[in-house]
């Protein structure tokens, strides 16, 4: 098999988003009188190119920090040493995102926009290599997805995949480490009388 490796811009399509007009018209006028100068359309594609710039990280990368944290795993770490394999069954990894764009103006930062991104990825299945307390290559991942891209509560853009076989495989060097998930701290009170 190849290895392959595609990245969340890729595989959405966000070097060719089409940005919601009327939501980046409001977003535009809740930042202030200093972005009314900018055209709707360089507003907009400069707004697109940073938000898609940001955005280079693997899915092979996400899914496996996000399985590295399931209690089925856990048990893979009392023998490092072997090399085991997991068909993990359907279920769905959510990634969200808070990417900052800084708009310049005559080289002056003139505001400062956060936009929200959400990707939401429903596997039906996937296959897992786990060596040395590690999660160490990935096969067979299928499923479908979508992304969101939202300011200030007006949605920007959307997208959802048709169903979805990503071939080959991919592998993590040295290997996404399988670590408990964090439980929170419990507070007690001892009221005494």
């Amino acid at each position: 098999m190849n290895s392959v490796e595609v990245t969340l811009k890729e595989f959405f399509g966000l070097k060719e988003i089409k940005l919601n007009e009327a939501g980046m018209e409001a977003a535009k006028q809740q930042t202030g009188s200093a972005l009314t100068s900018f055209s709707p359309g360089v507003f907009a594609e400069g707004v697109k190119n940073s938000i898609a710039s940001s955005f280079d990280m693997s899915i092979g990368g996400i899914l496996a920090a996000a399985w590295s944290k399931r209690r089925e795993l856990l048990k893979y770490l009392d023998k490092p040493e072997a090399t085991n394999y997991l068909r993990l069954a359907k279920h769905t990894v959510n990634s969200d995102h808070k990417p900052e764009i800084e708009v310049l103006l005559n080289e002056n930062s003139v505001a400062k926009l956060q936009f929200d991104v959400k990707f939401k990825l429903e596997i039906d299945g996937a296959n897992l290599m786990i060596h040395e307390g590690m999660i160490k290559k990935v096969t067979a991942v299928s499923g479908k997805a979508s992304c969101t891209i939202s300011y200030k509560g007006y949605e920007l853009y959307k997208k959802e995949s048709q169903q979805i076989d990503l071939p080959g495989e991919v592998e993590f060097n040295p290997g996404i480490v399988i670590r408990p998930a964090v439980e929170p701290a419990r507070v007690t009170h001892n009221l005494a009388a």
